[in-house]
């Protein structure tokens, strides 16, 4: 792992032409599709003229592996550390930073920073999605609420996250940006029919056991009835691989553990996703950000509804689309069904947005370059009168899911006693 390479004091030398010369830029990931959507973001204001530096925000050990870092456009794992410390010191001397994190993991560093800066200079803050916005959104707009601009993926994001704030009497500071991981319109292409048919896992999605043994033994099914076709399933990370959610019972692992012999023409496959996409005619998933992927690339896809639809598994987002169906129908050569209406609410384009994004960035980076407005704390923080209750009678720690501190770890005794309480019936 790289150690910290602060921003330089001295701006970067730039042609004057580009609106973003000589700004510096931060952009801060916790996970793979994080810093993937981050990177993304960050070559566009690149290619205008800023200067970028990387860091990862530390949630867990190991939870960028350098393949992932390389997938992502880096050459080495960045800097980690906790959210607060990129919110002290040298880091502030950035201009810009971008926040492709989680949710506690961006008010950690919001908190942070207000307390760092109060009043004096503080970088634009910039948020966005690394992917569909499936649950909690509205724990997600408000965690982002308090950024300079939130950049959205798609036009019915936008216009929830507006429904929300206009009824909270905020501003509007978002911008539609589009998801970050969509290729560009001219990477659309014709399927191969005789390409793979690719089942897209999620790590919690589903999640029980007897659920993804149901996945695997329908996949297997398949493969055994279609035997001229070459399926396989794209775990989200390999095994020795982490991301934001923990996967409890990894593919690779319930297919070394199955009973018969598994078909030839079954397989595991790992990398980039959009190097997975081209090799497919078909693709399959309960719910993934990889289906609005395949289907920008003019892939057939389908929403599997065999485990029910419910916000649970996320595949609630797809209602309108026209894309579910059940293993039983399930076939080489499905033709691509989408319903045109909900793609056009649903599925955007960063390459199509990215010159307006550019442009408000760059004015707000004007407007703020002599007097940069403080942060407000708008609402995902509690109030005065709460804070001062909560630590009075519970101690710093009742205030983490805020992003007011990070608590450290408890003792092993306490621990062991916590783990042994949830054994109990």
């Amino acid at each position: 792992m790289t150690g910290p390479r602060p921003i330089p004091s001295q701006a970067v030398t730039q042609p004057t032409t580009l609106p973003l010369a000589g700004k510096r830029v931060l952009a801060l990931a916790s996970f793979d599709s994080f810093l993937r959507a981050a990177s993304r973001l960050a070559g566009l204001l690149q290619a205008q003229g800023a200067a970028v530096e990387y860091g990862c925000v530390y949630r867990r050990k190991g939870q960028l592996s350098l393949a992932q870092c390389q997938q992502a456009g880096l050459d080495a794992i960045p800097h980690c550390a906790p959210a607060a410390d990129f919110a002290t010191g040298s880091w502030l001397k950035a201009d810009l930073v971008i926040l492709a994190l989680d949710n506690l993991r961006l008010r950690e560093y919001i908190a942070a920073m207000q307390r760092a800066t109060a009043a004096q200079r503080r970088p634009l803050t910039l948020a966005l999605f690394p992917g569909l916005i499936f649950r909690s959104h509205y724990e997600s707009f408000l965690s982002r609420s308090s950024c300079d601009l939130v950049l959205m993926n798609s036009p019915a994001d936008q216009a929830r996250y507006r429904d929300l704030i206009t009824s909270l009497d905020l501003p509007d500071n978002s911008e539609l940006l589009g998801l970050a991981t969509l290729p560009a319109a001219d990477q659309q292409r014709q399927p191969d029919p005789a390409g793979e048919i690719l089942y897209v896992d999620q790590p919690t999605v589903p999640a029980g056991l007897h659920e993804r043994l149901y996945v695997l033994s329908r996949m297997i099914e398949l493969a055994e009835r279609f035997p001229t076709h070459t399926f396989a399933i794209k775990p989200r990370h390999r095994q020795n691989e982490t991301t934001l959610h923990r996967t409890q019972h990894h593919f690779e692992d319930l297919m070394q553990r199955w009973p018969g012999q598994l078909p030839p023409n079954l397989k595991v496959v790992h990398g980039a996703m959009n190097d997975a996409l081209r090799r497919c005619s078909l693709v399959l998933t309960v719910s993934s950000t990889a289906a609005l992927e395949a289907l920008a690339f003019g892939i057939p896809t389908r929403i599997l509804t065999d485990l029910g639809i419910h916000e649970q598994l996320g595949n609630h987002f797809f209602i309108g689309s026209g894309l579910f169906a059940t293993f039983d129908e399930i076939q080489p050569g499905l033709p691509n069904c989408a319903d045109p209406d909900w793609l056009q609410h649903n599925l955007q384009r960063m390459d199509d947005h990215g010159d307006t994004v550019v442009a408000r960035v760059a004015s707000l980076l004007a407007s703020t370059q002599h007097t940069p407005p403080t942060t407000p704390s708008r609402l995902f923080g509690r109030s005065s009168q709460a804070k001062d209750y909560f630590l009075q009678h519970h101690g710093p720690t009742a205030l983490v899911q805020f992003g007011d501190v990070v608590p450290r770890k408890p003792p092993p005794v306490k621990r062991a006693l916590k783990w042994m309480r949830r054994l109990l019936p």
